[in-house]
C-alpha cells in the first residue's frame, strides 16, 4: 500500500515537472516518453528493495536476533552489564574539588551466537 502511494506521488511530481510552463529551461523538464521509464525503473527498485526485506527477519526472542527466513543463517545478541555509580569525597585542604564521581562498568559481556550457511 505504501509502494503504491510512493509511486502515485511519484508520477505526480513527474508530471507537474514535465509540464513546467513557457518560462522554464527546456533542458531541465523531462520529456513526456522519460516519465513512464522513470516510474518503471522507481517501481522496479521498490520491489527489488521490499523483496530484500522479506528474506530476512529479526525481533527479540530472550535477546536480539537477526536471521534468513530458511534459517541457515542467525546472529543471536545478548550480554550482560554491571555497572555502579561512585563518590568518592577527600578532604584534602588544597584548592579545588574534593569530589570524584561518575559511573563504572566494572564487569561487561557481550555474546554473539549464531550460525553461517547450516
Amino acid at each position: 500500500m505504501m509502494l503504491r502511494s510512493f509511486s502515485a506521488a511519484l508520477c505526480s511530481v513527474a508530471v507537474f515537472s514535465a509540464y513546467a510552463g513557457p518560462d522554464s529551461d527546456p533542458g531541465t523538464a523531462a520529456s513526456s516518453d522519460e516519465i513512464p521509464a522513470l516510474v518503471a525503473e522507481i517501481i522496479a527498485d521498490g520491489q527489488a528493495r521490499s523483496s530484500m526485506l522479506a528474506t530476512s527477519r529479526g525481533g527479540y526472542d530472550n535477546g536480539f536476533f537477526l536471521a534468513s527466513e530458511d534459517g541457515s543463517f542467525s546472529l543471536k545478541i545478548s550480554g550482560f552489564m554491571q555497572f555502579r555509580y561512585e563518590l568518592n569525597f577527600r578532604d584534602d585542604n588544597g584548592i579545588g574539588d574534593d569530589f570524584e564521581s561518575g559511573f563504572v562498568a566494572p564487569r561487561t559481556l557481550l555474546i554473539l551466537k549464531g550460525n553461517v550457511h547450516g
